[in-house]
């Protein structure tokens, strides 16, 4: 059997396996179509946002299967959306006083929060829990949960902690994240993960910075957000402690995350470069790339496209949704939907070819090699035999030629 130094002197060609993923880039409406604002749903099936037609906003919601659908509202002139639940079945935004739109209903909320600038925030997963916050009459801030039908304000909690303000809420609708108060220093605010069942909360205390937090998780362990007057975003593990910060594309320049998966094991957003923002991915063990990268080591193919803003993840992570135009640096672009991220990623395969009977192949996701029994003439057609698992596998690829693995020595 030839040596590796042999095979490594000979030329080497790339080879382009078929595309054996199902990731798809899809268009959520023609270009010009003026949608923004948007939000996805946890299965990753419906997007909801803000639809502009002829200068007057009206709600969308576009789904997989149904297409784009617009809601007129009973005020259409300043209103943005919220959040949307995880099935896509239930809506919440602002138009000057909070509201929960579902198929069957329009739920305002003027009546109840007679507050001025009442914004609400998170919605749990089955729609039936609402978090949000509004300005008092003086310069503060208190915080409310609706559920099922029900109101309850927050401005202190058992621990004279004050300055409630609510971002998000978890799946199951108990567990709130945010920003508060802590005496006695108290300062500027901190993190907070608040049990609205105990009425108990822990605060992530590892910055002297005012953070504010963004987004829970749909299991309540992860909460991101940004760090003030600073460029760091933050991952925070409320029942370890645990931070990690995300890191930026320019080390210079700042990252603002948007949404995070289930367990929070990915993250997406924006990162700013000086050309302009780029949409970003941060994943558990691997960390920040941009999502041209992310999806270039998934072997897809964005035909021209540079995704500027990452603004929704599915909870298991399978779906994207992102904006995006055709130059770096596209502030505003169109939404796409991004699905099919969770299937095995194709590898970049290499083929060393000197002339003889024996070739080796390179498997990028795995970082194994392997041999490939029959001459140049024949690899291409060879290789369009192997499947990822069959490659993974080293098992025979036909009975005439097969994969066996590369020796070290």
């Amino acid at each position: 059997m030839k040596s590796m130094l042999a095979l490594l002197s000979g030329a080497v060609m790339v080879l382009s396996m078929p595309n054996s993923h199902a990731v798809e880039i899809l268009p959520l409406a023609d270009s010009g179509a003026a949608l923004s604002g948007y939000r996805l749903s946890g299965d990753g099936a419906v997007v909801a946002g803000v639809h502009k037609d002829n200068y007057v906003k009206k709600l969308f919601r576009w789904s997989i299967a149904g297409g784009l659908e617009t809601i007129p509202l009973p005020s259409n002139f300043n209103f943005n959306v919220g959040d949307i639940n995880s099935t896509g079945s239930a809506i919440i935004g602002s138009q000057g006083y909070p509201f929960l739109w579902t198929p069957t209903n329009f739920v305002d909320h003027v009546s109840v929060y007679g507050k001025r600038g009442a914004v609400p925030h998170g919605i749990n997963a089955d729609g039936s829990v609402v978090v949000g916050d509004a300005e008092t009459s003086g310069s503060g801030f208190y915080s409310y949960k609706y559920d099922n039908g029900s109101y309850t304000t927050y401005t202190t909690d058992a621990q004279s902690i004050s300055y409630f303000r609510f971002s998000d809420v978890s799946g199951d609708g108990r567990f709130v994240s945010g920003s508060a108060v802590i005496p006695p220093a108290y300062g500027d605010p901190q993190v907070i993960r608040y049990d609205t069942a105990t009425d108990t909360l822990i605060v992530c205390s590892s910055s002297d910075y005012q953070w504010s937090s963004v987004e829970i998780s749909a299991d309540a362990s992860a909460v991101i957000g940004v760090i003030g007057n600073s460029i760091d975003a933050f991952r925070w593990e409320p029942v370890s402690g645990n931070v990690e910060m995300l890191g930026n594309i320019d080390p210079t320049r700042a990252t603002i995350p948007s949404d995070l998966n289930a367990d929070g094991s990915i993250i997406v957003g924006r990162g700013l470069l000086a050309a302009g923002p780029t949409a970003v991915v941060w994943s558990e063990g691997v960390g920040i790339k941009t999502l041209n990268e992310y999806l270039h080591d998934r072997g897809v193919n964005t035909n021209g496209l540079v995704f500027a803003d990452a603004v929704g993840v599915s909870d298991d992570g399978n779906v994207i949704l992102a904006s995006a135009g055709y130059m770096t640096g596209y502030d505003y672009g169109d939404p796409f939907l991004i699905t099919g991220l969770n299937d095995p990623i194709a590898p970049t395969v290499q083929v060393a070819v000197d002339g003889s009977n024996f070739d080796f192949v390179f498997d990028s996701v795995t970082g194994q090699q392997y041999w490939i029994e029959g001459t140049p003439s024949i690899v291409s057609q060879v290789w369009n035999s192997v499947s990822t698992t069959n490659l993974g596998n080293g098992a025979a690829i036909t009975s005439s030629f097969a994969i066996a693995n590369f020796p070290e020595t």
